[in-house]
């Protein structure tokens, strides 16, 4: 059952879930050696008025655990003078959530939020982002920017 998620300790308990469910992925695959830290993402967001303004979130749950979950904020882009549904966050243990938890999401941003376009993404390491890229393509999206992390310790110029 996909459900929007509003509460902060449901938001706590979809998060929680995923980490179990995911374990050491999380920790291997993500943002350059950025593991996603559960305790300051709830932190930041465990607040009833952000989930229900600001970071719009859905769940999948099945037997009582959480199995995915999508994010989606709506972003104004001061250079172009838009507002664009931006994906913030996106995880599945759950094949058969996946698309329909993007759906949700989707049709929220156009017929809820109002929005025009939409932007996601994916991070460069995880084994399946080929088969993402190409699934992006299959339903419209065009390939735009890429992202680069550095760390200062490395970094030539400084």
């Amino acid at each position: 059952m996909i459900s929007k998620i509003t509460c902060p300790r449901k938001l706590s308990k979809v998060l929680h879930d995923l980490k179990r469910k995911f374990g050491d992925e999380i920790l291997k695959y993500g943002h350059y050696e950025a593991p996603i830290n559960i305790e300051t993402f709830i932190k930041a967001w465990g607040d009833s008025r952000l989930l229900n303004f600001h970071l719009h979130v859905w769940a999948h749950e099945k037997n009582g655990e959480y199995d995915a979950t999508i994010m989606f904020q709506n972003v104004n882009d001061p250079r172009i003078g838009e507002e664009f549904w931006t994906e913030y966050f996106f995880v599945s243990k759950n094949h058969r959530a996946t698309i329909p938890l993007l759906k949700v999401a989707l049709n929220y941003g156009r017929n809820i939020v109002g929005r025009k376009r939409f932007i996601m993404g994916c991070v460069e390491n995880y084994p399946k982002t080929p088969k993402l890229k190409l699934f992006y393509e299959k339903i419209g999206m065009t390939h735009d920017s890429n992202l680069y992390i550095g760390e200062f310790a490395q970094c030539d110029l400084i």
